[in-house]
């Protein structure tokens, strides 16, 4: 009884923490298409969060519908004139009146449709922003409320055997930069590493009073990560552990922590593109993708272990809930920025694809035609099919789903 009890409360736990943390990013991106929506006086007819049938609605004053549907997995801004949640026009683009006079009219009375392709573009592009604002904003309060300690990537020691021993690292070296690249932490050495397995990296080095060069290539190790599962990664064999007088506390004031804020989002955006293009040229296969099952079960996972570790052990509910709390946040913030850029892949049906088709729809002085931005629709749904897929199947192999299955099949 007792471990069905428990198992009860995990599954509570992390339902829980994945509904919040994904009901909270979707509205700041979605709150980002209806502001500005509303700014350019764009009539929007539905705000809603989640998909599917409506467990509750209200209409405002407006007209509008603010809707919870059954599956919070999303949300959309759907606007007066739009044929389906995706922003699909009810009419045949190629059919809309061309008389300037009809045009101006039918744009005075907020059609999304009939605006001009650059206040639809600045209504679909303030989604992806508002999630990179949402992000920088969470970092920011942190900056501001907590400051940080920032050591310098000072090396501890050196695995023997090792890329970092063989390029002749040794311990009190100070890791200023790497490919040119500013290296403040070593955080920001060991981030930057497990991006570039297998591809030499040339750093500067303090030792001492000299200033050297070293080149060395990380090696391609697979490690067992308690959020993420199995993931490949670079290693060097280095070791930091900050001294006392490295751990001085920086206090930011609120716009100082703004411009931290943003560099965080920044260092976030710069490391995924990297893992993007490294995909594209073929040095990463994309095993690492994270789909669904990640996304949900890191939350959950945050959750107990920051509120159940060994720091709060011996806490009351308080100190707990308030180290729920900070994780889930931190959690959103880097969440958020993740949704923001992958909104902006050329992909129809995402944000930056529909960029893509207002940009065309600029050159060419008139929009596509409804067979035509129709066919591109159907493919953009099937690639981001084929990427839910191939992700999930990485979340499966990653979290070990496939060896319990044929442990229990055995």
């Amino acid at each position: 009884m007792a471990a069905i009890i428990n198992w009860a409360q995990s599954g509570l736990i992390f339902a829980l923490s994945f509904v919040l943390v994904i009901a909270f990013v979707v509205v700041a991106h979605e709150w980002g298409h209806f502001q500005v929506a509303r700014w350019l006086k764009v009539r929007c007819e539905v705000f809603s969060i989640g998909f599917g049938t409506a467990i509750w609605e209200r209409r405002d004053r407006h007209g509008m519908i603010w809707r919870l549907a059954r599956w919070p997995v999303g949300g959309y801004v759907k606007f007066v004139g739009d044929a389906d949640a995706s922003s699909t026009p009810a009419e045949d683009p190629g059919q809309r009146p061309t008389d300037p006079a009809e045009r101006r009219k039918l744009q005075a009375t907020g059609l999304y449709h009939y605006q001009p392709v650059w206040r639809r573009a600045a209504i679909v592009a303030a989604g992806p922003v508002a999630s990179f604002l949402l992000g920088i904003l969470i970092f920011a309060g942190f900056y501001l409320m907590i400051g940080e300690s920032r050591p310098p990537a000072r090396v501890d020691g050196v695995a023997a055997g090792s890329a970092a021993a063989s390029a002749g690292f040794a311990p009190g070296d100070i890791v200023i930069r790497a490919d040119g690249i500013r290296v403040k932490t070593f955080e920001d050495l060991r981030t930057m590493v497990s991006l570039r397995a297998d591809t030499p990296i040339a750093f500067e080095v303090r030792r001492g009073e000299q200033s050297l060069t070293l080149t060395a290539t990380p090696q391609r190790r697979e490690i067992v990560d308690d959020f993420a599962g199995k993931r490949s990664i670079g290693v060097l064999g280095l070791q930091g552990r900050p001294r006392p007088e490295d751990l001085v506390p920086v206090r930011y004031g609120p716009i100082a922590a703004l411009a931290r804020g943003s560099e965080q989002c920044w260092t976030i955006i710069a490391s995924t593109g990297t893992y993007i293009g490294r995909i594209f040229t073929g040095r990463e296969n994309g095993q690492d993708i994270s789909g669904p099952i990640a996304i949900a079960y890191a939350p959950g996972k945050l959750v107990t272990a920051v509120s159940g570790g060994e720091a709060n052990a011996e806490a009351g509910w308080g100190t707990r809930v308030a180290s729920a709390v900070r994780a889930l946040f931190l959690f959103s913030a880097i969440l958020s920025i993740s949704i923001g850029m992958t909104n902006l892949l050329p992909i129809p049906v995402l944000d930056g694809g529909r960029l893509v088709l207002y940009g065309l729809e600029a050159l060419r002085g008139r929009p596509l035609g409804a067979g035509a931005e129709g066919a591109m629709f159907r493919l953009g749904f099937a690639a981001i099919l084929l990427l839910a897929v191939f992700a999930t199947w990485n979340d499966l192999r990653r979290f070990g789903i496939f060896d319990q299955i044929g442990a229990v099949l055995s």
